[in-house]
């Protein structure tokens, strides 16, 4: 996880005026201090806080606390310090869902964890000497090693079902990179039966998930058409998807269900494979590719694991 925590750190030093006594003088200071996280309005698309808050009730305040550390100086002359220094900050913030709760009425909640431990390397410049008190100037950099966790219960949204987890690190899949994402699809096509359960989503309150794009429904069934972006089509595939979709659209995306993926496989139309593999075992379902029966050589192009505990896979088809 990169990029995900904003910081701003107030130390208060001691030690900082201890008199010299040669050019070699070592010094250990110890520090007290505070972390003060930065707002959400502050914060990248992807921080891990900020896209936390739109689903989880928490005081991003509350990560503030006391900090405390060391740095060992040594004296490079009269004039000039240099030093390594390590601090350690630990907070953790209980949240709940904001529009989720058990069935009995009690908080879904969890514990948001984060652990930060800066190492610093540091210069100063005595303008003075040593002489008793030393003000100075001095400059450094930091490395900072965070560990961030999220314990407890959480919501399966295929289900609506709750359970209990730890989730550490990985990548934070936020509505900014889910909207870019969904720019660079044209079309959609899919099965009856994966168009009946995007219908069942949405009759449930989960929206429709192919926004205003045209989807093309592949049955010979009557099926309701609740708008009309929405165009149900028969016969054969590969004619489809050269004839009438090619030249109307760069980017075709072929959501299921199983035998229409292992016809697009089959009939060599599809030119890249993607996957989502999310943290749970099903013990009956659909098949992926119902009905594939020859192999079909992949090529990784790209892999993300999110905190959440979801893996994203892309593949590239051998042709």
């Amino acid at each position: 996880m990169r990029r995900f925590i904003a910081v701003t750190s107030v130390l208060v030093l001691t030690g900082l005026f201890a008199p010299a006594t040669s050019y070699a003088q070592q010094s250990l200071n110890l520090y007290v201090g505070g972390f003060v996280p930065d707002d959400y309005g502050s914060r990248s698309h992807d921080d891990v806080l900020r896209n936390n808050a739109d689903f989880l009730a928490f005081n991003i305040h509350d990560f503030a606390s006391v900090t405390a550390g060391g740095e060992y100086l040594v004296g490079l002359g009269e004039y000039v310090d240099a030093g390594l220094g390590v601090g350690f900050y630990q907070d953790t913030v209980p949240s709940v869902y904001w529009d989720f709760v058990n069935d009995d009425g009690s908080e879904i909640d969890q514990d948001l964890k984060l652990r930060m431990i800066p190492f610093s390397a540091t210069v100063r410049v005595l303008p003075f000497g040593r002489r008793g008190v030393e003000p100075y100037v001095g400059a450094g950099v930091a490395i900072i090693n965070w560990h961030y966790s999220e314990s407890g219960e959480f919501v399966d949204f295929t289900d609506n079902s709750v359970f209990r987890d730890t989730f550490e690190g990985g990548e934070t899949m936020s509505q900014e990179f889910i909207e870019a994402f969904l720019k660079t699809i044209d079309c959609y096509v899919m099965g009856s039966r994966t168009y009946e359960t995007a219908l069942n989503y949405e009759t449930k309150g989960f929206g429709w998930a192919y926004g205003d794009k045209p989807v093309f429904v592949l049955t010979h069934r009557t099926l309701p058409k609740t708008r009309s972006s929405i165009e149900f089509c028969a016969g054969d595939l590969a004619q489809l998807v050269s004839e009438r979709l090619k030249p109307h659209f760069k980017s075709i995306w072929f959501a299921g269900g199983g035998q229409l993926s292992a016809e697009c496989l089959r009939l060599g139309l599809a030119d890249e494979l993607r996957y989502t593999i999310m943290p749970i075992v099903i013990g009956d379902g659909i098949s992926f590719f119902e009905g594939l029966d020859n192999d079909v050589a992949l090529h990784l192009l790209e892999y993300t694991a999110y905190k959440n505990g979801m893996m994203a896979l892309r593949y590239q088809v051998r042709k």
